[in-house]
């Protein structure tokens, strides 16, 4: 289960991204409206875990579903992106991506053994 705080600080929170900008975002200039997100999704990929903590804290659960769901996907890497599915409690149609590729049954067993779907059996006179 997350932490998660009832009472947000956002002046906090402010002042935490700022000094997480200069730790983790140093000489990736964000565009504008973004910055805020970007340097919230650096610590949430690459953050201590004191810094990661903090952020969860600070900010609280709904802004980091926010910010998981409305970024661009590459921002995430594939295991930070795992991890906070699970972290979040998210399920795939909350953030509107494809989850990771998983194949429907019959065509994982159709494929192990080569065979084809509509495939009539040989006949042998």
């Amino acid at each position: 289960m997350m932490i998660s705080n009832n009472e947000l600080h956002p002046q906090a929170l402010a002042a935490f991204l700022r000094q997480m900008g200069t730790k983790y975002c140093a000489g990736t200039p964000a565009a504008g409206s973004m910055r805020r997100e970007w340097i919230t999704t650096r610590v949430m990929v690459s953050g201590t875990y004191r810094d990661v903590c903090e952020l969860i804290d600070l900010s609280g659960r709904d802004y980091l579903v926010y910010v998981f769901t409305s970024v661009p996907r590459a921002w995430f890497t594939a295991a930070a992106r795992q991890y906070w599915m699970r972290h979040l409690e998210l399920v795939p149609a909350d953030v509107g991506r494809r989850s990771p590729a998983v194949a429907r049954p019959r065509d994982t067993h159709r494929s192990m053994i080569g065979g084809h779907r509509n495939r009539q059996p040989s006949v042998t006179r």
